[in-house]
């Protein structure tokens, strides 16, 4: 497939960006919200298959495990990617508690754990994307960060976010629900 021949051969095609998905699952985002949410991650996507998949995609879905206790418990329902994993992604968008592959379907729960799950995205680049990919530093790494409320666990993401951007990943956070911008700009 493309991202394979992209990956072996990056002279052969244009270097496709890895895009990191990134998804506030916390007890906020419950109906409408994640749905929304749910539904700008799927038009991406879906656009993407038509489009050819100009990117190869991971999709990181986060929360705590109980409201105001953060520990680093971030639910991937695919892996940071290392290949187009487009189809994949769909389906765990789609997918309800109990038809998930892992059984932890994507439910809203806990607190929003943004510096954890920038810090999750930042190791995974730095110890497995980075090392196996002939391409870095050529590649764009970007992670597409959607939330809907102000970081409430173990500080601030703005420095996390700044270390991502200095390890060449640019973090796009968006503010979703009525969020202010101040919430996700650095």
């Amino acid at each position: 497939d493309a991202a394979a021949q992209d990956r072996a051969d990056p002279v052969a095609v244009p270097l496709r960006p890895d895009v990191l998905l990134s998804l506030d699952g916390s007890l906020s985002m419950a109906g409408a919200h994640m749905d929304t949410a749910r539904d700008y991650f799927r038009l991406i996507l879906v656009d993407a298959q038509a489009g050819g998949s100009a990117a190869n995609y991971g999709y990181q879905e986060w929360s705590t495990s109980r409201v105001g206790y953060c520990l680093q418990q971030i639910y991937a329902g695919v892996p940071v990617p290392d290949a187009d994993q487009t189809s994949a992604i769909l389906g765990w968008l789609a997918c309800s508690p109990s038809s998930c592959p892992s059984g932890q379907g994507p439910v809203p729960y806990g607190g929003t754990a943004t510096n954890e799950a920038l810090w999750q995205a930042r190791r995974h680049y730095l110890t497995s994307i980075f090392p196996s990919d002939p391409s870095y530093p050529c590649r764009k790494y970007i992670v597409l960060l959607l939330t809907d409320g102000a970081f409430s666990c173990t500080g601030d993401p703005c420095p996390t976010a700044s270390l991502l951007g200095d390890a060449g990943v640019s973090v796009i956070a968006i503010a979703h629900g009525g969020l202010p911008v101040s919430y996700v700009y650095c």
